[in-house]
């Protein structure tokens, strides 16, 4: 349940970021005082391809792959088997199948039936502590590439 709270905190600081400082005023006030352009801009599709369309995407940092594992994980919770259990069982086998021999099996043995009651999922202290490091990182790392590209912005203005 941690990774699901750590994922969910993470969201909602995205979007916040997203809203606050991705988003223009217009588009900020339309997000507030509408309910179908609140569902249009303020989702997490949308603040990673402003981003990415920016030079500025959260997803080329190095944190991004721990913290995309979360989401994984989180998912996984939520939801029992299907797309992100099948993608987190390509990245890491072990956190759904500790004992698994990709040697002996081609496929996945049987699916995730209550993981949010604790069957079927793996994660461990460590795995959690990772996590944790992964979405400080993910913000420091942010924190400095918004940094460089605006002194980049900036000094191509004085040129």
């Amino acid at each position: 349940m941690a990774t699901v709270m750590l994922w969910r905190l993470l969201e909602q600081q995205m979007l916040v970021f997203h809203t606050r400082q991705v988003l223009t005023m217009h588009e900020e006030k339309a997000a507030r005082e509408n309910t179908e352009e609140r569902k249009k801009l303020f989702q997490l599709e949308k603040f990673h391809a402003l981003l990415d369309a920016g030079c500025c995407s959260m997803k080329s940092l190095s944190a991004w792959s721990k913290v995309n594992e979360l989401r994984l994980v989180a998912n996984s919770v939520k939801h029992g088997s299907g797309p992100s259990s099948d993608e987190l069982f390509t990245i890491r086998t072990d956190l759904l199948y500790p004992n698994y021999d990709t040697q002996e099996h081609n496929s996945r043995p049987f699916l995730l039936r209550k993981p949010a009651a604790g069957e079927d999922l793996y994660v461990t202290e460590k795995d959690i502590a990772a996590y944790f490091e992964a979405a400080i990182s993910l913000w420091q790392e942010f924190s400095s590439k918004i940094e460089e590209h605006s002194q980049k912005r900036d000094s191509s203005h004085f040129s």
